[in-house]
């Protein structure tokens, strides 16, 4: 079986092997900055006079990138014809648009745009990791970094999964039995500590973990029915089992409720449906400036003070119920609003979405009041809020290429790339619900973990 933490087959020059390795270092540099200080750090700029625009860290680092990743895609055998045909085509068409955008409707086409830009870093990821050929102590090393980060609770909320998996894979490395039955010690150590990670916080947080164990337990069980493996399907079963109790001895019995009350959730929405029919008819729009970023407080960090708080023991039922009616009426404005206007290839980078529901009911009204646009919280709907036919298209690519890694790391009966999965599906979950392929540092993580994963099936099928 070809390890995760092995160096490639394929013979690469020495200057490609140590311009891949500066490539993965600034964006393991960024990504790991990233998850320990959120916005904050993914706010640093550089104000240019002739720009209209800040230029953030995450655009510094892409740049850095676009040059490192010139020096080492000549190779032919990191992509074939229709692979870079179709990114020539992709990323052309997100220039070309996002200038045109820029130019009738402001700087507020960068922000968007970002959200189809962002997956550059797998392909970053993919070159890099592909020729750097990286040590497989280094690895390790960064691994039980990742330990160390989990155990001290120093990375955002959104960040806990994805350390845990590479503390997983780190820990199946370890060539030592004994050692490794001190890894697994050690992580049962930490997922106990952290259990406020595990089945607390955000519901959206633990419902998308709960998504991902749910992933790796079939992946898994399946690979071992495959291998006859019964006595190793029943101990993960029980270890299934317990994580389920966990969820109802550690988690909030208000967060399951709201988020299993199909009941709840419809009668909530229902009154507040109510509320809005009965205020829409008097109702005046407000004509409001917009702005890229609040003058006093940049938007990155604004949001980030909503949903990257402090794990907390819970909120009431009624606060729980209220803020997912509020995502479901930002999302059907949107399907209004894009059926209204015909807009079946999606809205311009640069138009301001508003969510009258939210208008009419007084609902975060200093977000949009300031800013002028509201963000949909679901990066999937945003795809296709910006690009429409195109936008669905490009979501099917996306989940065609998970199921492809996941048949593909099934039939070879590969651990490590389950695992891989098993933290992408996570942030799939995840983007349901929040902000995260917009940011930076929740979408650099993201795509460059991906582009690691489609790599590592690449060096498996050879």
């Amino acid at each position: 079986m070809i390890r995760l933490f092995r160096g490639k087959m394929q013979q690469n020059s020495y200057k490609d092997i140590w311009v891949s390795r500066v490539g993965l270092g600034v964006i393991f540099c960024y990504c790991l900055t990233a998850s320990i200080f959120g916005a904050f750090f993914a706010q640093i700029h550089l104000t240019l006079h002739f720009l209209q625009f800040p230029v953030f860290v995450g655009e510094m680092l892409l740049l850095i990138c676009l040059i490192l990743f010139g020096c080492v895609s000549k190779d032919s055998s990191l992509f074939n014809r229709r692979s870079v045909f179709f990114l020539f085509l992709y990323f052309g068409w997100v220039l070309l648009r996002a200038l045109i955008n820029y130019y009738y409707d402001g700087p507020l086409t960068c922000r968007n745009a970002a959200l189809f830009y962002y997956p550059v870093f797998a392909v970053f990821a993919y070159c890099f990791y592909q020729k750097a050929q990286i040590p497989r102590k280094v690895l390790m090393a960064l691994a039980f970094l990742a330990a160390g980060i989990i155990f001290f609770k120093w990375m955002t909320a959104w960040c806990w999964w994805t350390y845990v998996i590479l503390f997983v894979i780190a820990v199946w490395n370890i060539k030592s039995e004994k050692l490794r039955w001190l890894g697994w010690l050690l992580l049962a150590v930490i997922l106990l500590l952290g259990k406020e990670y595990l089945y607390q916080g955000p519901r959206a947080h633990f419902v998308s973990i709960f998504g991902a164990v749910v992933f790796l337990a079939l992946y898994f069980g399946f690979l071992l029915v495959k291998q006859r493996n019964f006595v190793r399907l029943s101990i993960l079963l029980a270890t299934f089992f317990l994580f389920i109790m966990g969820f109802f001895i550690f988690s909030n019995r208000n967060d399951i409720y709201s988020v299993t009350s199909l009941k709840g959730m419809n009668n909530t929405y229902n009154d507040f449906d109510k509320e809005y029919r009965a205020k829409e008819a008097a109702f005046v729009p407000e004509k409001l400036t917009v702005h890229l970023y609040n003058q006093k407080k940049l938007t990155h960090e604004v949001v980030h003070s909503i949903i990257h708080s402090q794990i907390r023991n819970g909120r009431e039922l009624d606060l729980d119920e209220n803020n997912i009616v509020f995502r479901l009426f930002v999302w059907r404005d949107m399907a209004h609003e894009l059926i209204q206007e015909r807009a079946w290839w999606g809205f311009s980078f640069g138009h301001p979405q508003r969510s009258r529901s939210l208008e009419v009911l007084g609902w975060a009204q200093s977000e949009w009041g300031r800013d002028g646009w509201i963000t949909p919280h679901n990066s999937f709907f945003h795809v296709i809020y910006r690009a429409g036919i195109l936008g669905m298209g490009l979501i099917c690519i996306l989940f065609y290429m998970i199921g492809k890694l996941i048949k593909d790391f099934f039939n070879m009966n590969s651990i490590e790339g389950g695992i891989l999965v098993g933290g992408l599906i996570y942030w799939l979950v995840l983007s349901n619900f929040f902000v995260i392929l917009e940011f930076p540092y929740n979408a650099i993580i993201f795509w460059t973990l991906f582009g690691i994963t489609w790599s590592y099936r690449k060096c498996l099928k050879a």
